[in-house]
């Protein structure tokens, strides 16, 4: 087991970019359905450990990643 005093600080860094959106439905004065819609992608090109660093330009680690949300979203005060 390894205390978190000696674990080492591990970090990847790169470069990226995001789109969203999103969408209320109201059902009712104070009370909507809320829907959203995310995407982001970018890659990854330096790795470290400590103060260890790897660059690995040659072989960028690409990355991707969607997500939807659903959900009820409540105004106390009505719109």
């Amino acid at each position: 087991m390894v205390a978190e005093a000696d674990a080492p600080d591990i970090s990847f860094s790169g470069g990226g970019i995001g789109i969203g959106g999103g969408l209320l439905v109201y059902v009712g004065r104070e009370l909507a359905l809320d829907f959203g819609l995310r995407g982001s992608a970018g890659t990854f090109n330096e790795f470290r450990v400590g103060k260890i660093s790897v660059n690995i330009d040659e072989d960028n680690i690409r990355y991707g990643v969607g997500r939807l949300s659903v959900g009820i979203t409540w105004f106390p005060a009505g719109n």
